[in-house]
């Protein structure tokens, strides 16, 4: 018991500071990712340490659209009782070139890009 004295307020401190350093780090990561963006750069060094920023793109599907759309072609299976998109059996659709070129075409339409940025930064 007398440990857990010791541990638990250390440990409450460390969260603290660590919940701290998350979000000052947040917020400075994000003022670099719009500063290379400002000034159309994708890598930077300054005080012996180099950050660079890679630009991927995530697909993020728009569910609901999604739903009512593969109901509307009637294939089965890809729609569950909860309605969500079984994402195995869409991809097996695809695949198997079920759907249409129309189809495909609506389908497209049901899906976000997101762009996600990614900083890296090594010493030296």
């Amino acid at each position: 018991m007398s440990e857990l004295t010791t541990l638990v307020p250390e440990y409450a401190e460390a969260k603290k500071l660590e919940n701290d350093s998350k979000k000052t780090a947040t917020k400075l990561g994000n003022d670099i990712k719009a500063e290379f963006a400002n000034q159309n750069l994708d890598s930077f060094s300054a005080g012996g340490y180099t950050v660079t920023m890679s630009i991927s793109t995530r697909d993020e599907m728009l569910e609901d659209k999604m739903i009512d759309f593969v109901k509307s072609t009637g294939i089965e299976g890809i729609v569950k009782t909860k309605e969500y998109i079984d994402t195995d059996e869409l991809e097996k659709a695809l695949y198997n070139e079920i759907f249409t070129e129309e189809q495909l075409l609506e389908l497209s339409k049901c899906i976000n890009k997101k762009e996600i940025k990614t900083l890296r930064v090594k010493k030296g």
